[in-house]
């Protein structure tokens, strides 16, 4: 009985041990095959990956776009992710592929205007060297942006609020610019970040001001000088940069929302 046991036994693993051989040949065949193929073409792999992500930049591209379009008829108080999504023509499944929640793309909608009207300032303010001057000239152009386009101000404020630079090229620009002026000596603060924080809270509020209609036309340029003065520039010379002639944005850069 024991012999005959022992022989079951041996059979049964002998038949799992050629089992299991076969069952690693055949995955080390398909995973050779597997390699081979992916090995052959690299750059197929590659580019296959890049169409991935240009589909998908694509596609955050359209839902931003529709987001515009909608904030534009709504307002950014009765937008909704459905209204974002027939604007768009795409299933709200597509949504959470980009955006976890409504304030989510809100806040992408809202970088990506203030984005465009910051790279503009750059472009518009390169030639100048005077930190003083180039700040200036962007807290003018964000508070003049919200009078005109209205809409356009309270998606900025809203997100403005809780997310301070809206955008990689408007916090590197602010950062820089304090950075120069407390450097400088133009700026006679604490810290960068106290400069950032008066630049940013000034402007949020003189964009809010703008839009509960409780300014007049020269709102902006007051703003501005008060901003210098607090950063230290002496008042007469703070009242003749924020006086300086803006150079004109380009309408064709920048979308309206109102």
């Amino acid at each position: 009985m024991y012999i005959i046991v022992k022989m079951t036994l041996l059979s049964k693993c002998s038949v799992s041990l050629r089992i299991g051989e076969r069952s690693v040949k055949w995955f080390a065949e398909t995973m050779k095959s597997s390699g081979e193929k992916t090995g052959m073409a690299p750059a197929q792999l590659a580019r296959r990956a890049e169409i991935g992500r240009e589909r998908r930049a694509r596609t955050r591209a359209l839902l931003i776009e529709a987001g515009i379009r909608v904030l534009a008829e709504k307002g950014p108080d009765n937008a909704s992710i459905d209204d974002f999504m027939a604007k768009a023509g795409l299933a709200k499944g597509t949504f959470y592929n980009h955006f976890q929640t409504r304030e989510d793309m809100l806040t992408a909608v809202a970088t990506d205007l203030a984005e465009e009207l910051n790279l503009h300032i750059v472009e518009l303010t390169a030639a100048m060297p005077d930190p003083a001057q180039r700040m200036a000239c962007a807290v003018r152009y964000f508070v003049q942006r919200a009078a005109d386009d209205a809409i356009w101000g309270w998606v900025i404020l809203r997100i403005g609020l809780g997310a301070g630079p809206l955008g990689d090229s408007m916090a590197r620009e602010l950062t820089r610019d304090v950075r120069e002026g407390v450097k400088s000596k133009r700026f006679l603060i604490d810290a960068e970040r106290v400069g950032a924080d008066v630049i940013l809270g000034s402007g949020l509020m003189g964009i809010r001001s703008v839009l509960l209609g409780k300014t007049g036309p020269k709102h902006a340029s007051a703003l501005a000088a008060s901003i210098l003065r607090a950063l230290g520039v002496p008042a007469s010379e703070a009242a003749k940069i924020a006086a300086m002639k803006l150079p004109a944005l380009d309408p064709s850069k920048l979308r309206r929302l109102s």
